[in-house]
């Protein structure tokens, strides 16, 4: 082999391990995949060198143990939902054959086909500017990674203070945590969580165990194509069924409905004997909620926020002119003007901290009036309700 040959032979396999590592790895900060030329120039500056003997997947071992302390990046396939008009299946699906294989798929009543397959998640965004050219725009791609990888993967378990979380290139730090060289590392004794791409800590003692027919407080961890999970405060999360909402929602069209971090009012459908719980947002007063203050409480001392017969809660909605909404897995939604709010607030921690306390009503009536001054029609009408 000449000296030409051999640098030809370099670069060409140089070229291949970069468009292999742009079309497979992405950026885990942005979740987009890096351009070819930035890949590039940090190989270079990481004086990483191609060995023409060396097999081409331990030459992009190589190369990702340069690039790692260079940039943010690692590979990760993902799973995408195809939408397509029925005459356009027949123009495309040996387009996607060459991504990878599709995995589920269904006509619809309309005609349309859909099908969800994997493929690396750097080749999102040629595939869909290829399957769009081809129907004229008509195409929808989205990404909607199944909710079985993702829950196998963030089976929630009991950790211990300072034990490893995650790490803090791939995740933000969430609740009851702190981020330490690199690591996300729990600050107390409890259960790890992920709320999008935050993890954390939910104490132990502060998880709620649902109950058929409690209505709860939910925030959106997780999207799926047919589904959202749901934090409730309980040991495991709560998939929404697209058929336990107020809307129609299309297949793969759920984020548009309610995305992470979204707080919603639910009432648990079911729990069965393997603790599988599902909930539902068809019935009455059930909606996503906007605005307002959420406070969370140990679920335990949410019958004495709620009082004998209803006094307490209704005493707070009286005193401070607020709409509450108390959830059984320890959650409570609060709305009204932001002093009011904020008193409301104090007034449901200082209920939490003094449960057990005797004449816990008279201090909290006494905390609200020196807050806000109550006028003689109000306190007529809180009289009445004890």
């Amino acid at each position: 082999m000449t000296a030409e040959q051999r640098k030809e032979l370099l670069e060409a396999k140089r070229r291949q391990i970069i468009t292999y590592i742009a079309a497979n790895a992405i950026n885990p900060q942005t979740k987009l995949p890096h351009p070819p030329t930035r890949i590039e120039i940090a190989l270079e500056e990481g004086k990483f060198h191609v060995d023409p003997f060396k097999p081409f997947d331990k030459e992009v071992e190589e190369a990702m143990k340069v690039l790692r302390p260079l940039l943010p990046i690692r590979f990760e396939k993902s799973r995408i939902a195809i939408k397509l008009k029925g005459e356009d299946y027949g123009r495309c699906i040996e387009e996607m054959n060459k991504y990878g294989l599709v995995d589920r798929e269904e006509w619809t009543a309309d005609g349309s086909w859909i099908g969800t397959m994997e493929i690396p998640a750097g080749l999102i965004t040629e595939l869909t500017d290829k399957l769009k050219n081809r129907t004229h725009g008509s195409a929808s791609v989205k990404e909607c990674d199944t909710m079985e990888k993702r829950n196998a993967r963030r089976t929630r378990e009991i950790v211990v203070p300072g034990e490893v979380l995650g790490d803090s290139e791939e995740y933000r730090t969430g609740e009851n945590a702190y981020a330490s060289d690199g690591k996300i590392r729990a600050l107390v004794m409890g259960l790890k969580t992920y709320t999008g791409d935050a993890v954390g800590v939910i104490p132990m003692g502060g998880c709620y165990m649902p109950v058929t027919g409690d209505t709860v407080i939910g925030i959106i961890a997780d999207v799926g194509p047919s589904n959202w999970m749901l934090d409730i405060n309980a040991p495991y999360p709560a998939p929404l069924h697209v058929s336990e909402v107020p809307w129609k929602v299309e297949f793969g069209d759920t984020s548009r409905f309610l995305t992470v971090g979204d707080v919603v009012l639910l009432k648990v459908l079911m729990v069965d004997e393997a603790k599988k719980i599902s909930v539902t947002m068809k019935d009455s007063g059930l909606r996503k909620i906007e605005g307002g203050q959420l406070v969370e409480i140990a679920h335990s001392k949410i019958s004495r926020v709620i009082g004998k017969s209803g006094s307490m809660i209704q005493m707070l909605k009286n005193m401070t002119d607020c709409r509450i909404f108390v959830g059984q897995n320890g959650r409570i939604w609060i709305d009204g003007d932001d002093e009011n709010v904020e008193v409301a607030a104090e007034a449901i921690k200082i209920i939490e901290a003094e449960a057990r306390s005797a004449n816990l009503t008279d201090r909290v009536r006494e905390f609200i009036e020196k807050k806000l001054p109550q006028s003689e029609e109000e306190e007529d009408i809180e009289e009445e309700s004890e």
